[in-house]
C-alpha cells in the first residue's frame, strides 16, 4: 500500500464504518433519563474481535485506537515523505511516524485514535434493562448504539441491516420506505429492543 494513500483510505474506512442507515428524532429510549457518567461496570480497555482495534471506555469518553502498519520499497518512497536519520518518517509538519528499514523496504507503524462518544449535550447515555444506549447528535437527528455488557465482554449493536430496518418500520407502522429518521414511542422502541433489534453486533473482549 502506498503511504500517500494511507490517511485517505483510513478516513474512508472510518466514515463508512460509522455510517448507519437509521437515526431518531430524539435520544432513545425517549422516556429514560440521561446518565451523568459512564457506569464503572463498562469502563476499561477492550479488544475488538473483528479488527483488533482497542476501545478505551472512561467515565465520559469512549475512544477506538487502530494500529496501522504500512510498508513501501525505499526506491518507491514518495517525495512527499522524508526519512530522517533517526528513522522517523515525516508525513507532514505535525505527523512524524516511527519507521524501520528492513533490507530495501521502509515500514511505518503508528496508531490512529477515533472518538466514538464524548458525553455532552450532543452525546448522551441512557439505560434500559441492563443495556446502555449511546445517543450521538448528527445533522439534527440521533444515531443510537446499544451496549450490552455480559461477563468480560461488551456487545456493541447498531441498526444497519435490512432486517433491522424492516423490523423498525413494522413496529412503528411506518409505510413510507423513504423515511430513515424515526420517532418511536417508548413502548415501540423497547419492543424493538426486545425483538432483537440492533442486530449488527461487534464483540469487545475486556483487556483490563
Amino acid at each position: 500500500m502506498k503511504l500517500r494513500y494511507l490517511l485517505f483510505l483510513l478516513s474512508l474506512f472510518l466514515i463508512f464504518q460509522s455510517c448507519t442507515s437509521v437515526t431518531f428524532e430524539e435520544p432513545q429510549p425517549s422516556d429514560e433519563p440521561n446518565l451523568e457518567n459512564i457506569p464503572a461496570e463498562l469502563r476499561g480497555k477492550y479488544l475488538s474481535l473483528s479488527d483488533s482495534s482497542v476501545f478505551t471506555v472512561g467515565d465520559k469518553l469512549v475512544t477506538r485506537e487502530y494500529l496501522i502498519i504500512v510498508c513501501d520499497p525505499l526506491d518507491k518512497l514518495d517525495s512527499l515523505y522524508n526519512l530522517t536519520n533517526d528513522t522517523f518518517l515525516v508525513i507532514s509538519d505535525t505527523l512524524r511516524v516511527k519507521a524501520a528499514i528492513i533490507n530495501d523496504t521502509v515500514c511505518a507503524r503508528f496508531t490512529y485514535t477515533d472518538t466514538i462518544f464524548n458525553m455532552s449535550t450532543e452525546n448522551v447515555l441512557r439505560k434500559y434493562k441492563g443495556n446502555y444506549f449511546m445517543n450521538m447528535l448528527d445533522n439534527e437527528s440521533w444515531e443510537v448504539m446499544k451496549i450490552e455488557p455480559h461477563k468480560n465482554r461488551l456487545y456493541i449493536g447498531t441498526i444497519s441491516s435490512k432486517e433491522d430496518v424492516r423490523k423498525l418500520r413494522q413496529i412503528t407502522e411506518t409505510a413510507d420506505t423513504t423515511i430513515t429518521v424515526f420517532k418511536p414511542t417508548p413502548v415501540q422502541f423497547k419492543k424493538f429492543v426486545r425483538k432483537k433489534g440492533f442486530g449488527n453486533k461487534e464483540v469487545l473482549k475486556r483487556m483490563e
